[in-house]
């Protein structure tokens, strides 16, 4: 299996838990010391203004907590692009006009260990034609 694949079936993986909610599987595939970025951590955490979080445990609770006060909800993976280290995928949530664009870096063992999240309303996108 080429490294291409690999990266595939890492990222469809780590897609298929969170639709599931399956939390223990989506945080054994980062790192002790994993680093997430996304506007919604300061939602969550008003305090934490940078939208920054170090650490599995830490992005667990974050992650409980989100769901808790939006709800879960589930993605479909409409494209997986690799350059060198870095993962960037596009996911369109179910049921609305947002699209997650997931960026990740991994370690040598396959382990995520950076995190970023960007959300675009596509809606937003399809009423301002250029």
């Amino acid at each position: 299996m080429n490294f291409e694949n690999i990266i595939r079936r890492i990222s469809e993986e780590f897609t298929r838990t969170w639709n599931h909610w399956d939390m223990d599987h989506r945080v054994a595939c980062l790192t002790e010391d994993v680093r997430i970025e996304s506007p919604n951590i300061s939602k969550v955490y008003p305090e934490i203004t940078d939208n920054i979080l170090i650490g599995k445990e830490q992005v667990r609770k974050y992650w409980e907590l989100l769901a808790a006060k939006n709800g879960t909800f589930k993605v479909n993976q409409l494209s997986v692009v690799k350059d060198d280290m870095k993962v960037t995928t596009r996911n369109k949530v179910l049921g609305s006009d947002i699209e997650i664009i997931e960026t990740f870096t991994m370690n040598e063992y396959g382990k995520i260990n950076n995190l970023k999240y960007e959300y675009i309303d596509i809606s937003q996108d399809k009423s301002n034609p250029q």
